[in-house]
């Protein structure tokens, strides 16, 4: 009996003893397949396994492409498994906004708030509701919107030792073209003092500038008036002239040249009057500033017959832009002919107007 417990005793140690020996391992097949089980033994020719499923199987050495130890393939899995995980970007939940409740002003302070913007027409003054007006107008107007373009209004009375009133319309329009520049002026002028009419003309001027080379061009003028205090009936005068720039900057223009011309001039009382005259002429326009501008001219015409018939212009001009579009203009203007009576040959004027550009 004690030798059949003794050799129950040794199989069951030397089991025991093999399988300690053993070790579990992953064969992996030439075709991709793989299977797990206990190592029991390994040669160049075979190697065998203990499969729980399959039993102790035997796998011929060329079928045979790795044997892998679980414990480094359970290393290899857990280690992919680890680098999967980090390069998984876990977006981060986004944190609930805040949400702070305004707190509510004063009812003072939102009453204030209300009445200014709510301000009753009544309160502007009838200054700022008519300038609002004019700028309302300049996106409905498009005409000649590739002309600059200045409607200018002047109106001043006074009264006491002396009752008087003067008005004034004059239009400006001026277009700058690659190499030419086109100038148009239109302009009437009446004025009463005491009772009796001390001005009334009207007047136009079509000027064309060509460029003929750096700083030099040439220019054809039109000009006709008629003034009824002169005792002109119409006066229509043409000139042709050469003249050069000696500032030619974008903030100030100096031109200045000669100029020959013929005059037809006809009075209620005499005879028609035809002359031919020389002239010189000049103009400056500079830009202040982006509000402020100030225009000057100057032209002396002396007839080839009668050199004591001469004429003189000059005017000078500052413009201040009190919005885009609306301008305060203060005009000075002096005209001398020498030709006329005495009485009728000096001209001198203030004019202060309001402009709109459109």
């Amino acid at each position: 009996m004690s030798k059949f417990f003794l050799t129950v005793f040794l199989s069951l140690l030397a089991a025991a003893l093999s399988r300690a020996d053993s070790r579990e391992v992953q064969v992996v097949l030439d075709n991709g397949d793989s299977l797990s089980g206990n190592l029991l033994s390994e040669s160049d020719e075979e190697i065998r396994l203990s499969v729980d499923y399959l039993g102790e199987i035997s796998l011929p050495r060329s079928r045979v492409a790795e044997v892998v130890g679980k414990g480094k393939a359970e290393e290899e899995a857990e280690e992919q498994a680890e680098e999967a995980i980090a390069e998984t970007k876990i977006a981060p939940v986004p944190e609930k906004p805040r949400v702070v409740k305004d707190v509510p002003a004063p009812p003072k302070a939102v009453a204030a708030a209300s009445e200014e913007e709510e301000e009753p027409e009544q309160k502007r003054s009838v200054v700022d509701r008519f300038f609002a007006a004019l700028g309302n107008l300049e996106g409905d107007l498009g005409i000649l919107p590739e002309w600059d373009k200045s409607l200018q209004i002047g109106l001043n009375s006074s009264s006491g030792r002396k009752d008087q009133s003067t008005q004034n319309y004059r239009l400006d329009m001026d277009r700058k073209f690659e190499s030419s520049r086109i100038k148009i002026k239109a302009e009437y002028a009446y004025g009463e003092a005491n009772g009796s009419k001390t001005r009334d003309r009207l007047s136009s001027n079509y000027r064309w500038r060509k460029d003929i080379g750096p700083g030099v061009f040439y220019e054809s003028e039109s000009d006709y008036y008629s003034d009824e205090i002169k005792l002109i009936d119409s006066n229509l005068e043409q000139k042709i002239g050469l003249g050069t720039r000696f500032l030619d900057q974008k903030d100030s223009t100096l031109s200045a040249g000669l100029g020959a011309s013929g005059r037809w001039r006809t009075f209620p009382e005499k005879e028609a009057e035809v002359d031919y005259l020389v002239s010189v002429f000049q103009d400056w326009d500079y830009r202040m500033s982006e509000k402020i501008r100030v225009r000057q001219d100057f032209n002396f015409a002396m007839p080839l017959e009668d050199t004591d018939g001469y004429e003189i212009n000059f005017s000078t001009a500052v413009t201040s832009a009190v919005s885009k579009s609306v301008k305060l203009s203060l005009r000075y203007e002096l005209g001398f002919d020498n030709s006329l009576a005495e009485d009728r040959r000096e001209d001198r004027r203030f004019i202060s107007s309001l402009g709109y550009a459109f």
